[in-house]
């Protein structure tokens, strides 16, 4: 299994960050290449819950394979080929302080993944610190609105 991972500290507190992670018609604002993200199984993001991600490549399903409130969400892409490919996307929140950080993380597994993964590997790096950037851009946004 390959990862790519990428960390930033928010100015805003855990409880702010949550709430935006958990707000899943909001990710085309800040999750790099999805035009619109839904639900489709259950009315908020919780263990065994389905997301559909519609971007460039395609519609593309994951189910959410890790919920731990204000700490960790996890998602895995549905469907998984063992042994040819596999992903899964975290984000993990930490309270610092007054502020938050905040970890992406993406495992690939399998020869393609592993390959994917070398090959792309500045690209994918790249793709996550927009995402997480974007991400921190909106969370902070949101704080000084309500301040």
């Amino acid at each position: 299994m390959s990862q790519v991972n990428y960390t930033v500290i928010i100015e805003t507190d855990q409880d702010r960050v949550w709430d935006l992670l958990m707000d899943v018609p909001k990710y085309s604002k800040w999750l790099q290449g999805v035009r619109e993200a839904q639900l489709i199984n259950v009315s908020e993001q919780q263990l065994g819950a389905q997301l559909v991600f519609d971007g460039k490549g395609g519609k593309f399903r994951f189910d959410v394979v890790s919920h731990r409130p204000k700490d960790l969400v996890a998602w895995k892409l549905r469907p998984s080929i063992r042994g040819v490919f596999s992903l899964i996307q975290a984000f993990g929140t930490e309270t610092v302080g007054d502020r938050t950080k905040v970890t992406v993380l993406e495992l690939y597994g399998g020869v393609f993944g592993f390959t994917m993964r070398w090959i792309m590997g500045r690209w994918f790096r790249r793709k996550l610190a927009q995402t997480l950037l974007s991400f921190r851009e909106l969370a902070e946004q949101k704080e000084s609105k309500k301040s």
